[in-house]
């Protein structure tokens, strides 16, 4: 019972949490403040201090290249983001499995920058809600057939995060039960 009032207690703070960002949001108040940080070990610094709560039904992996890459970017924010992610692929993975996490620089675009991605082996994403999760309030479908529980303002607020970074976010799914990516793009910086 104990476990259950600090599950409820813990969703209460993130939901508190994301209706302040998304009142910052629209008040023009949602500061950064940046600084030069190298996204590798940044990444694989979240994601160990995520694998420690973790449960037995679900692995965590990491994989990148060697590239260094520095980004310039709100290193709160940027968890805030990454946490989001994490946290999204074991709610939609409720039969457990693998989740991996991908940090690789990414040389084909006009503009230098690092891709990162978080896939689980979950419920998937029908097309149409490849773009809906963005918005405001937006949820799959078979998320709320599923009853799984969200107020779907996490991804929003990813979003304004990203492109604050002057990034993006999108999400990859071949359809319903065959599991998601979710991509994150920043560009890098030569400091």
């Amino acid at each position: 019972m104990l476990e259950q009032i600090v599950r409820s207690s813990q969703r209460l703070v993130t939901l508190t949490e994301d209706l302040l960002d998304v009142s910052r949001l629209q008040t023009g108040h949602f500061d950064l403040r940046t600084e030069a940080i190298d996204i590798q070990a940044f990444v694989a610094d979240v994601v160990d201090r995520y694998r420690t709560n973790l449960g037995d039904e679900h692995q965590l992996t990491l994989e990148g290249d060697d590239t260094p890459a520095t980004v310039r970017g709100d290193p709160a924010r940027l968890e805030q983001v990454l946490a989001n992610l994490l946290s999204n692929a074991v709610k939609y993975s409720p039969a457990g499995g693998t989740i991996a996490v991908s940090v690789h620089g990414d040389g084909s675009g006009p503009e230098p920058g690092v891709l990162i991605g978080v896939q689980d082996q979950g419920i998937g994403l029908p097309p149409e809600a490849l773009e809906t999760i963005f918005q405001p309030f937006g949820r799959a479908a078979n998320a709320a057939q599923r009853q799984i529980q969200g107020l779907g303002l996490g991804l929003f607020i990813c979003r304004q995060i990203m492109e604050r970074h002057g990034g993006r976010i999108w999400a990859e799914s071949p359809g319903d039960a065959h599991g998601t990516v979710m991509r994150l793009w920043l560009p890098t910086s030569g400091q």
